[in-house]
Order: C-alpha cells, then structure tokens, then sequence
C-alpha cells in the first residue's frame, strides 16, 4: 500500500463514533416495567452442526398452536439464544454430527409424547402432527375387500408436490412380483388392487422432498437438484393448508451440508429466514426465493383454520425468568461497551507513522460502524462483514482503503471483549492483481505530475534510464561496483532537481539512487566502456575444435563459461556494470581440483563449464578470479596449476546423462549375415540410469531387431542377462563401444523334430 492508502485506512477511525448510552437509566426502566415488549424474531445459536435441530425449533415455534412451548425466544431481548445443554442430552444429540430432519422430528415428538404419557395432554400434541393413510386391498380371486390404516408423521414426495400428492393415492395393481398380499380370506398371497385415502389429516402436515439418489457408478448416495415445485395453498381431502414453513439444505452430499429455514411470521404477515443466530427480513410473502425451488428439504403446511394470533399470557414463572435474563443482558452491554470505549480511544490516538500494517488486522468501516450503532437497540448480533471491502478475486482491495480500517492485533482482544469479531484480513490477503491495476492508475497520474516539474532547462540530476520504465522502483543500477558513477552514458538519463524530489517522495527506498554532472566517474571501469563486438575477437575459444591448437611459449587461463556470457550480454546493454569479479564455485570438484583433463579428447569436447583464454585477455578486460587457474602446453600436454581429481572424474564418468554410447554390429557364429539398411554403426544418447533393456529396446526401434535376439559385449566381455542392470552397474561409460550379436534362426530348424 501507499502512503495515500495508508492514511486514508488511518483516518477512517477518525470518522468512528459511539453513542451515549445510559446504561444505569435503562436498567431501571427495565426492572420497572413489567411486561416487556417484544423486539422481534430471535435467531438460535449454532453449538456445533445443530443447524438442523434449529431450523425444526423455528419452524415449530412460529405455529401459533405450539408457540407457548418456546416462551424464552417470545419474550427475549437477546439477539441470540443459546440452548440449554440439558436438552441436547435429552434429544440424544452430539454436538458436531448432523443429523437427518425428518429423523430429528420423530425423535423431537417421540421426547415430547413421552413427557405427556399417561395424560389428556398426549394425544392433543399426537394429533397435531399425526396423519394417517387408509389401504383397501381387493383380492382378483375372490373380490374380498380387507382395510388397514397406516400412520405418518413426515409425508415424503419426490417430485412436484400436486403431482406427487394424486400419484400416491391413484388406484395401484399389485401383480406378478410385486404382490406381497395375503388375502384373509383365501389364506394365500394373491394379485389385488390397492387403494389409498388419506383418513386422517393432521393440522400441521409435514412433507419431505426426498432428494438422495443411489448412484452405481460411485456405489454412493447422491444429492438430487432438480427443481421442485410447491404451492402456497395446498387443498387436500377439502382441508385448506397454508405454507408455513420451507426448510433448505445447502451442500452437494446428502450426509453434509447446512440447513436454515424460510418461516412465515404470522405477526408482520411475511416470511423470514432463520439462519442458526441470523435473522432476515425476505421482500415478498410469497416462498420464491433464490434456489428454494432446488434445495428445498422439508416442506410445513398448517391447517387454514387452526392459525391463531399468538398468546399474549404465557406462564408467570417463565416470564420471570425470561425477565431476569433481560436485565443480565443489559448489564453485560454496559460492559462491553467500556471495553470499546477503551479500544476507541487507543484507536484515535495512533498516528500514521506508528501503524505497521503486518500488524495489523483489517475489517471494513461500515461493519464495524453498524456494530457500534447496535448498542442503542442491544443487539449485538451484527455480521462481522468484510465483502465490502474484498475485490472480485475475493482479496483484500487496496482501492476500497476508504472503507479499510486496520486493527493493531494489540487491540484485537478489546474489540473481542466488546461482542465484535474483526475480519480476518491482514497485509498479505490484499490482492496482488487489483494492486498492481491500483498502481498502474496511480502511475499514469503520478508520470503527468513529473513531466511537469522536469520542463526545466537545467537537468543536472543524473539518474538511471530503467528506473523510469520499472516504475516506480528506483534501481541502483547507475552505480558501479565500485560504489561510483558508471562512466556507461547509455544508461543515463538528466532530470531536473524538482522532478527528482517529486520521485523519491513516493519511493521507499532510502539508497543514493542519483549522481549529478560534477560527480566523478570511476577510472576502474571507464576503460571497459570502450568494449565493443570487436572485443570478442581477442577471445581464443579453444574448446569448440575436437582437438585443441596450444601454442608452447604463450600461457593460458581457464575462465568459468559464465564470462563470456556475461561480456556477450554487457556489449548488448542488457547488463549496465560490466561483471569483473568472478571465482571458480561450481567448475571445481568438492576436493577443490579440476574434475577433467584436458588432456582427454571427451573431457575437452563434453565439459562445457569452462573457455580456454591468453592470459592477456584477462589482463585487458580486468577480470579479478580468485586462485585463478593457468594452464602451460609442453611435449604436447596441456599441464594446469592446479591437480586433477581422478575419483571425481570416474564418478563424473559414470553418472553421464544425454551422452552418446555406440552399438556395432558384428556377424555371429554360424548365422547368416543380414542386409543393412544403413551402417554397421548406432549412436544412441543414454544416461547412467537407463537400464540394459531400454538400451536394446532403442537397437530394436532403430534396427528392428527383438531384443531376445540381441546379444551385447563390452570391450569383449559379454554383458550379464540381466535386463534391469544399469548402465553405471554395467561399467558403461559415455563413447563407449558396444558390439552386437545378433542371432539369426536358420531354416534348417523348420526340419528338426
């Protein structure tokens, strides 16, 4: 981030402001007043995976026939309520395993029936979620008519609910293998025809979608999405049902995934979504929200005629305690709003230059404002927000710093004490690409603005021509080795003091970056400036030839491969400073000697780490290599000043890759020689890890000869049968020559029996 960014993430606090709240006058009020008023849908916390439990608790509270068993969610003035843990152990729940819905609601009314064994009471509450469905079985033998009755708590559909509903109680034909029927009077299994009523319709009618799907291929259960269609008003048997209540499952598996609810609120005549503690307001009375129609798990209709206002007189000792948890709520609020007090006021007392954003945890302003806005109406169930401030790659957006408030992570416990629960952003959650588009708009403003103050004649600055295309970073390329000015002029670029001040008002980087007209150049490397591409002719490069021309009275040096490369790319400007230092990290073995010699026509040829130059080269180009390496040319061997390392050289032999091994062939022993295409000679590129047999599989792709006919010797020794032997284990080194024998079947053989 820039300074801009940073002071406008700075001042946001500035802006923060918390209400006055008397705390003391509200508590009396309070304990005064006798019925307290209701402040509206109470959300349910989430202890673990219960979102299930809790969206049947909101859709159950939310019919009026039922709602003086949820007395505490009626009359709190919390934004959230924590279930007791005792009815956990109760229901049989575990907290952080889901269960299944329709399960939970049996096991729920199970609890409940049980409480109210043995009283007027059971079947009361039985009736309002029991249906029943009544079968007539008609024997095809002798027409006798027999009834049973089946009871339901949930209804399951599968597909759209009016279509689901007729299909269900259409005439059925049991026949062949699906008929299980025994008829009384016969005594014997036989075909018959099933009819289906719904005797008993329950006031609070239930209905599962079912939307698992037994896979073969992953031999799983799988999610169904397709599109189910429900009406608001649902007719059955001439009773009148009202959608009352949408339960949603979110998640591609059957086994995971979240519920919440859409619940219709008889009070203000619409629906709400009740999300575990999260409670929203939906725009139309009607159920046609986003992905309902798809996610759609359980479906809750109430009796037309059963809808009654809620009661205004639930019992006296739960309004107690209802009540004294009201007046604990406001004594915790006026706790936590000291503690914010206090993280306000350290907020507004930091400076810019004091905040150090990897330190710090970032959240958005209007977030944290409407937190601070909540405690007039005590409620501090407040999302903790952060969208607002994210781009669209879903990262911090440094352009939206007007909106960013950064929290030291000192501060961070305070804000927790208060209620509020900071988003989780820090400095490397900001988003690379929207910075670099923030920068790049930043720049074109910032390239106006220079251009401007560098319209004076006088450009006595000298800074180095890169750093304007890499803006804005400044480099320190224009600067020598040697810490002085680079006597190259190709690199330079004159700018006026003001244009300068201007550049290093945004740049973090502290170095001298700029020289002036009267700075001296340094004598070092000013003779390197005049290296031109006729400076690579005093390059003798001897390795390129197969067999080297030394000369026995001139003395040569050997120079790491990485010099001339470097000269090549400084003559191109690509380098700035012309490298002159160098040592021979990577050209030596580990015992500090060569791990070649040079007197061997493969170690000259195959090393390509290394040039052979006159002395006088580096003595022109002023190359400084530490214990730099000569060689002397005598009796027609190249001697170095250093030793050779013959351990390190074999092992360097055979671990070889991409080198050449050649395969000849050669007439074996009583076969007949066969007629070549091409030569007698294979040159075959292979690495010490390859193994006998893909050595001759690639004989047979260029010779097409079978591999089990191949026969392969090594400086006369016939190589092992073993075609997972390497090789290395086989003693095979690059240029080695291998000689085939290729064993040829005689036509002789067709006659031996």
């Amino acid at each position: 981030m820039n300074n801009n960014e940073i002071y406008n993430i700075i001042e946001n606090t500035r802006d923060l402001k918390l209400p006055k709240i008397n705390v003391e006058k509200v508590l009396k009020a309070e304990k005064d007043k006798r019925d307290l008023l209701h402040r509206g849908s109470v959300g349910i916390k989430n202890l673990g995976a219960t979102c299930f439990m809790n969206s049947i608790f909101q859709s159950l509270f939310h019919i009026p026939l039922i709602q003086e068993l949820f007395c505490k969610l009626e009359r709190s003035k919390r934004a959230v309520v924590e279930p007791d843990e005792r009815i956990f152990d109760y229901l049989g729940v575990i907290l952080g395993e889901q269960e299944d819905v329709p399960e939970f609601i049996e096991k729920f009314i199970s609890c409940i029936l049980n409480e109210f064994e043995g009283t007027a009471y059971r079947d009361e509450i039985q009736n309002l979620f029991k249906g029943a469905y009544l079968f007539r079985n008609t024997c095809f033998k002798c027409n006798f008519v027999s009834s049973s009755e089946l009871g339901f708590l949930v209804y399951n559909s599968q597909k759209n609910l009016e279509d689901a509903l007729r299909e269900s109680l259409k005439e059925e034909y049991l026949t062949g293998e699906n008929s299980r029927y025994k008829c009384p009077n016969c005594n014997q299994n036989r075909e018959c025809i099933r009819n289906t009523e719904l005797k008993r319709l329950p006031p609070v009618l239930m209905i599962q979608l079912l939307r698992s799907q037994f896979d073969q291929a992953s031999m799983k259960l799988k999610k169904k999405k397709n599109i189910l269609n429900f009406p608001n008003d649902l007719t059955l048997n001439g009773v009148d049902y009202q959608l009352c209540s949408v339960l949603i499952h979110i998640g591609k598996s059957v086994n995971r995934g979240h519920y919440f609810s859409y619940t219709f609120d008889f009070d203000s005549n619409h629906f709400k979504r009740f999300d575990d503690h999260k409670v929203f307001d939906t725009e139309s009375e009607n159920v046609k929200f986003k992905n309902a129609a798809k996610d759609a798990y359980m479906l809750i209709y109430l009796e037309k005629n059963s809808i009654t206002k809620r009661s205004k007189n639930p019992p006296m000792d739960i309004i107690d305690q209802v009540d004294q948890d009201n007046i604990r709520l406001l004594q915790e609020q006026a706790v936590k709003v000291e503690s914010f007090s206090e993280f306000l006021n350290l907020m507004q007392s930091w400076k810019v230059t004091e905040f150090i954003l990897k330190d710090c945890t970032f959240t958005d302003k209007s977030s944290l404002q409407n937190f601070i806005n909540s405690f007039v109406k005590f409620n501090t169930s407040v999302e903790t927000g952060g969208n607002e401030i994210l781009c669209i790659h879903d990262q911090l957006d440094v352009n939206k710093s007007k909106n960013i408030i950064a929290v030291p992570h000192c501060l961070v416990p305070l804000l927790l004490q208060s209620g509020y629960t900071p988003a989780t952003f820090t400095a490397d959650d900001i988003c690379q690409k929207c910075k670099v588009l923030s920068d790049q708009k930043l720049n074109d403003q910032r390239r106006l603005k220079f251009r401007e103050l560098n319209r004076s004649e006088k450009r006595d600055v000298i800074i180095e021509k890169q750093w304007l295309n890499k803006w804005p970073n400044p480099s320190i390329a224009l600067r020598c080795p040697h810490g002085l000015l680079n006597p190259r002029k190709e690199g330079w670029l004159n700018i006026s003091r003001e244009a300068f001040d201007f550049l290093m008002s945004f740049c973090d980087n502290s170095d001298k970056v700029c020289f002036y007209n009267d700075s001296a150049k340094c004598k070092e490397c000013n003779p390197r400036v005049r290296l031109d591409k006729n400076t690579l002719n005093v390059f003798r490069i001897l390795n390129d030839v197969n067999s080297p021309q030394l000369d026995s009275l001139a003395t040569y040096i050997l120079l790491p491969a990485q010099v001339l490369e470097d000269i090549q790319n400084y003559i191109k400007k690509i380098l700035i400073n012309f490298p002159f230092a160098y040592t021979y990290e990577g050209l030596l073995c580990e015992h500090n000697l060569l791990p070649f010699d040079l007197n061997d026509q493969y170690d000259w040829t195959c090393t390509h780490k290394f040039h052979v130059v006159e002395d006088y080269v580096v003595q022109k180009l002023r190359l400084e290599i530490a214990n730099i390496i000569s060689l002397q040319y005598e009796n027609g061997k190249v001697i170095p000043s250093i030793g050779i390392c013959n351990p390190c050289r074999l092992k360097r032999y055979s671990c070889f890759t991409n080198e050449f091994v050649i395969v000849q062939k050669r007439k074996s022993i009583g076969t007949k020689r066969r007629k070549n295409d091409a030569s007698n000679k294979l040159r075959l590129q292979m690495s010490h890890f390859n193994t006998i047999k893909e050595l001759k599989m690639e004989v047979m792709e260029q010779w097409n000869v079978p591999c089990f006919y191949q026969t392969l010797y090594n400086e006369g020794v016939e190589l092992p049968d073993d075609d997972s032997l390497t090789l290395q284990q086989a003693g095979i080194i690059p240029n080695s020559v291998l000689t085939l024998s290729i064993f040829e079947e005689s036509s002789e053989f067709d006659y031996i029996v």
